[in-house]
């Protein structure tokens, strides 16, 4: 009979209907202990006895049918219970000039928290029509024709992103706005892209928001992976079998990555030496990469390579990035799997995963369904990562401009770096002003 939403302070939130619902939920809850303390005094064979009891049977019916309609309210849904314990404690970090958006989808509707250092509200979009905008603009992105339409067309759906004045939004997303980047949305009154008003920040979790101690890096120390050797020869996939044969089929077809020695060596600049690696070709192994990880604090991590994921056709059971064989007969020789991820001794490193679709996470509901999750576990800080396939040409030219931002002598917040990369990319006149390039990476922290 004790109120289970004390311990939020509804306060804080905007809905009228729900404040008055929990007050509702509050005096009845009072009622229920006053009728209990009448009946404690009361002997059970008198007729008040009886009214009694027979009121307080139906205060608690009264109960059930209040705390079934409150329920229904996103704010407080058990489901997210949890979730917003953590929301009130977001907003207690939040900093004055910042916007914090929670998107998470319950049954047919996304739910959209909205949160700044003075108030938390929350906003209910139909996910179907959410889906058919995202998954809209998402092809016309990848197809590289009327993304302005089609951000357009988002960003007046969003309508909670207006009127709003803070400079900077960080945002957890589960669910269909997963597959795109807030950034791409298109505000046709300015003609600016989401990214030139905004700085954005994308978290994997509401506890990586809370726990992030927006590190800043000095890049003195890096590390780049390229150029693997996918196969050495159709003689040695001939004489492979089983299981085996089967992940030497993947890599078979597989197109080799020339181009991304450049990436490497801008990434990691020159003169090589001991803070300053680039493993390539046959030195690109599972072995070699792991344990030169492992061995030094690396400020910058790259990798310029295929990813490969689940599927019903393919024998992979985690996502891999694609690296050099070794031949020492391991079963995921040449392969490193978001389970490997885990094992890896990160110290606040910056990842950078040049492959194609690596923000992509699968339906396997196991801990290591994603690059994502597994870097940051390993202790990254952040991650760049791309929803889509991305022409490995400007994905070199990307990266080189990205790195043509860093300095051995300066420290950095990655996310600042990323922003500004993007900003060049789009006054540039080329083919990187297009948000198909761009638009298709993330950082996630």
């Amino acid at each position: 009979n004790t109120n289970p939403l004390s311990r939020f302070n509804f306060d804080k939130f905007e809905n009228i209907q729900l404040k008055n619902l929990v007050t509702e939920f509050e005096a009845s809850c009072d009622q229920l202990t006053t009728l209990k303390e009448k009946m404690a005094i009361t002997r059970p064979d008198d007729a008040e006895f009886h009214q009694l009891n027979s009121q307080y049977f139906s205060q608690i019916e009264q109960n059930k049918r209040i705390k079934k309609t409150i329920d229904n309210f996103p704010e407080i849904s058990r489901k997210y219970f949890k979730n917003l314990h953590s929301l009130l404690k977001i907003q207690a970090k939040i900093h004055p000039d910042e916007l914090f958006l929670f998107f998470t989808d319950i049954e047919s509707k996304t739910f959209v928290f909205e949160i700044t250092k003075n108030k938390i509200s929350t906003h209910s979009l139909n996910s179907t029509q959410l889906s058919e905008l995202i998954l809209n603009h998402r092809k016309n992105l990848i197809s590289n024709s009327n993304y302005f339409k089609s951000g357009s067309e988002l960003f007046e759906y969003f309508k909670f992103l207006h009127n709003t004045k803070h400079r900077s939004i960080s945002y957890v997303s589960y669910g269909i706005i997963s597959q795109i980047s807030l950034a791409t949305l298109y505000n046709p009154d300015t003609s600016n892209w989401l990214i030139q008003e905004k700085s954005t920040s994308r978290f994997i979790s509401l506890e990586s928001y809370l726990f992030n101690r927006n590190h800043l890096n000095n890049l003195k120390k890096r590390l780049a992976v390229a150029n693997p050797v996918y196969m050495q020869s159709i003689s040695n996939f001939s004489r492979t079998k089983g299981y085996q044969r089967e992940l030497d089929n993947i890599r078979l077809r597989l197109g080799g990555l020339p181009e991304t020695n450049d990436e490497a060596h801008s990434l990691v600049g020159r003169p090589l030496g001991k803070n300053r690696l680039i493993l390539r070709k046959r030195h690109a192994t599972k072995k070699t990469i792991m344990s030169q990880i492992n061995k030094t604090n690396w400020n910058l991590i790259s990798f310029s390579t295929h990813a490969v994921f689940p599927s019903k056709k393919s024998p992979i059971k985690y996502p891999a990035l694609v690296v050099s064989k070794s031949n020492d007969n391991s079963l995921y020789d040449g392969f490193i799997t978001s389970k490997d991820i885990v094992s890896l001794e990160l110290n606040n490193s910056w990842i950078l995963l040049a492959a194609c679709n690596t923000a992509h996470s699968t339906s396997n509901k196991s801990s290591f369904n994603s690059f994502l999750n597994s870097f940051i576990f390993a202790g990254a800080e952040s991650v760049l990562a791309s929803h889509w396939k991305v022409n490995s040409e400007y994905t070199k030219e990307f990266i080189m401009l990205l790195s043509n931002n860093f300095s051995y002598n300066q420290k950095y917040n990655f996310n600042d770096i990323y922003r500004l990369s993007i900003l060049k990319a789009i006054n540039t006149k080329t083919n990187l002003s297009s948000p198909t390039i761009w638009g298709a990476w993330d950082v996630y922290m």
